[in-house]
């Protein structure tokens, strides 16, 4: 097994059991993750355990983080004027320098994935963003020119564990909850606020792009901001 899904099984067992697994945490255990059929049990296991709704969530718990020492600016504006979308422009900026600055992509790439609303600060709507990952970052030039519609899905996604598997092995969609994740643990940093997030369009569901719904409420988020 990888060190990546050494990594990763550990972070699962983690959550697993904060959500009250037993059983399934058993099979995790004795289990190789890089076998995509293995992780789909995994997942149907854990859904007759616990329920749609907590596995969804012990995988969004389980995502990858935006790197927290970059929100520190845009969380401490928030937290003065108390304004989403003053946060958010920031958090666009950023996105946009990174593209520029640090994928060094042309002119070209970066407006289509403006157009698109592409990218970790998404398109707001009063308390509602809709978040569209970006390509992988390193296959975003490939992207764009592959014509192939199942190669281009591959290119797309961001998880090591499935992305050389889709269209190959039926992989449980939940899978996209821990994409869903990386969102939601960004706007939950940044306004100590809950955030629900729903899955509206994902690669594994056989879209061509994986898309999330953001709702931040009004009510704070008691211990769970640092």
């Amino acid at each position: 097994m990888s060190d990546f899904e050494k990594i990763w099984q550990e972070i699962l067992i983690e959550n697993f059991q904060k959500m009250g697994s037993t059983k399934t945490i058993k099979m995790l255990e004795n289990g190789n993750l890089e076998q995509p059929k293995f992780s789909t049990i995994i997942l149907k296991k854990l859904k007759l355990e616990l329920g749609e709704e907590k596995t969804a969530e012990a995988m969004m718990n389980s995502s990858c983080e935006y790197p927290q020492d970059d929100l520190e600016d845009i969380k401490a504006e928030f937290q003065r004027s108390r304004d989403l979308k003053k946060a958010h422009q920031m958090l666009q900026k950023r996105f946009e320098y990174y593209l520029e600055k640090v994928l060094h992509l042309d002119q070209e790439y970066i407006i289509e994935i403006q157009k698109k609303y592409w990218g970790a600060a998404g398109k707001l709507t009063g308390n509602t963003i809709i978040a569209t990952k970006i390509p992988k970052s390193n296959h975003i030039k490939d992207y764009f020119n592959e014509p192939d519609p199942e190669k281009r899905r591959q290119l797309y996604c961001h998880c090591p564990h499935i992305r050389d598997h889709i269209g190959i092995h039926d992989i449980d969609d939940l899978h996209c909850y821990c994409g869903a994740g990386f969102y939601k643990k960004i706007w939950e940093y940044i306004t100590g606020r809950n955030v629900t997030v729903i899955v509206l369009h994902s690669i594994i569901k056989g879209d061509d792009f994986c898309q999330f719904k953001l709702e931040i409420s009004e009510s704070q988020i008691v211990n769970s901001v640092q």
